[in-house]
């Protein structure tokens, strides 16, 4: 997989989004502490957690693609990015609340040096002993059947070298985009992972609310509990006091009774 400039320009297109949302989120913080007085919730603390890994990790990628080439067009924007990056960590250096050192990125993409010029050729001989010269000679005679052609650097590699090096970065280049690929998905993985997870917590709170407001109805109804417990005892009280005072005063009630109906038994008859 070639990883071409249109690439890398939405990569950086993507790190200066996220840079723009870390600086805003820096001043919110900021003023949340310095001018409210108020804590940052776990909440806050953990979407800035994940700003940063995201930001470092894009870093990673991006510097790995613009190693594969393109040095030379893009060195000094990401030397700028870099730097703008590293302003942000300074001010969350600052932060009691979180540690933003662990998500300092410090590797730097370096131009290669321009080649000298009007650099002279120099041609190295090579003393060869006997059997090197018997194979040269083979060579020349045609009774060899492999001739290599003179080079001026001993070092320099055959063209069937650099082929196989081709391959191997061909080959190192397909690993790195399936690395890579992988990497994505588990970004994706991760994302919806949190999203479930601040989706329960949110469910969570609201549950949290409904027993409050529960908690509330059952004191309510203990209160009433009481309230009424308390007139059912006022009530059984007066009940044996009367009880009481019937008992007490049964026979005198009795004899006014019974004198009440004698004088009308006598009314009746006379």
């Amino acid at each position: 997989m070639t990883i071409t400039q249109k690439d890398i320009r939405s990569s950086f297109t993507k790190i200066r989004s996220y840079l723009d949302q870390l600086s805003a989120n820096i001043e919110e913080r900021q003023r949340l502490i310095d001018v409210l007085k108020l804590t940052p919730s776990s909440d806050d603390n953990l979407d800035l957690i994940n700003l940063l890994a995201k930001i470092k990790k894009s870093f990673q990628y991006l510097h790995s693609d613009i190693s594969a080439g393109h040095i030379d067009a893009f060195a000094d924007q990401f030397s700028t990015l870099i730097d703008s990056y590293k302003s942000s960590l300074d001010v969350l250096s600052k932060d009691a609340y979180i540690d933003a050192h662990e998500y300092e990125y410090t590797d730097k993409i370096v131009k290669p040096e321009a080649p000298e010029l009007n650099t002279k050729k120099s041609v190295r001989f090579k003393d060869y002993d006997a059997d090197e010269e018997d194979n040269m000679r083979s060579q020349l005679m045609g009774t060899s059947t492999t001739i290599k052609p003179y080079r001026d650097d001993p070092d320099q590699q055959s063209d069937s070298d650099a082929l196989s090096l081709q391959s191997v970065d061909t080959s190192n280049r397909e690993m790195f985009a399936q690395h890579q690929q992988q990497l994505l998905e588990q970004d994706q993985h991760l994302d919806a992972l949190h999203d479930s997870i601040r989706t329960q917590h949110s469910m969570g709170r609201n549950i949290n609310s409904e027993l409050d407001e529960h908690l509330i109805l059952l004191n309510d109804l203990e209160r009433g509990v009481d309230d009424s417990g308390s007139r059912l005892g006022r009530a059984s009280g007066r009940l044996k006091d009367f009880r009481t005072k019937v008992s007490e005063n049964g026979s005198l009630v009795t004899i006014i009774v019974l004198s009440v109906i004698l004088i009308l038994l006598l009314v009746v008859l006379s």
